[in-house]
């Protein structure tokens, strides 16, 4: 039976939301979840500069750890993002095609 998980990101810049159904166990190389409005898909090192607009943002890292240099944002995307299974995932916006969270 699959889990549902709804991932929400909030910014006074961006807004992104929506819900899907998977089982835990069925992760696979390159998946993409696809929703009205983004791309859910594995990071890339080329995400490194929007990823970057996010964690290094002061209002977005208030509550979560101290903001990220561009270096750290690197290592980030290597170490949990690049790592079989990722432990993080892109949101792209589909109209601008930029890396939202």
């Amino acid at each position: 039976m699959g889990q549902q998980i709804i991932i929400y990101r909030h910014s006074r810049a961006t807004r992104c939301a929506f819900s899907c159904h998977f089982k835990w166990n069925m992760w696979r190389p390159n998946m993409e979840l696809v929703t009205k409005r983004c791309l859910i898909r594995n990071l890339k090192q080329e995400d490194a500069g929007d990823l970057y607009q996010v964690l290094s943002d002061a209002r977005v890292m208030n509550y979560i750890e101290a903001t990220y240099d561009m270096e750290k944002t690197k290592h980030f995307i290597r170490t949990a993002g690049l790592c079989t299974p990722p432990l993080v995932y892109a949101i792209v916006w589909k109209t601008t095609g930029s890396v939202c969270a």
